[in-house]
């Protein structure tokens, strides 16, 4: 499967589009464009995909319903180390500072999706 590049190489364009009108924008619209950019360009990828990305009070839910990354495996914890780091690196990209990423739900757990929670700046 050829996703987990996919998402490296995707990540790195939706980065690349945010220029210098990202950096005027508000720490937490910075956030929401990324996470919101990198669902759009990952789901215009696999029309088969659903990701989600939701606010709740202080944090973000990035939500992927088929992820990838997982697909077909099986362990005792979260196992999408790739997708945490791809997201904290553009968060960190997009805010300056570190955000803190988490997996929360994993497919590979038995978990119905992948779900991460953004925090605050670490």
């Amino acid at each position: 499967m050829r996703r987990p590049i996919a998402l490296c190489v995707l990540l790195s364009f939706v980065v690349s589009l945010a220029g210098v009108a990202l950096k005027l924008m508000p720490q937490k619209q910075r956030q929401k464009f990324i996470l919101n950019n990198l669902a759009k360009a990952l789901m215009d990828t696999n029309p088969d995909s659903l990701i989600v990305v939701e606010e709740k009070g202080d944090q973000f839910l990035y939500t992927d319903y088929g992820c990838a990354i997982c697909h077909t495996r099986h362990a005792d914890k979260p196992a999408c180390h790739l997708y945490v780091g791809s997201l904290e690196e553009a968060l960190k990209w997009a805010s300056g500072q570190d955000i803190t990423v988490e997996e929360t739900q994993c497919k590979a757990r038995g978990d119905p999706c992948c779900q991460f929670t953004i925090g605050a700046a670490a």
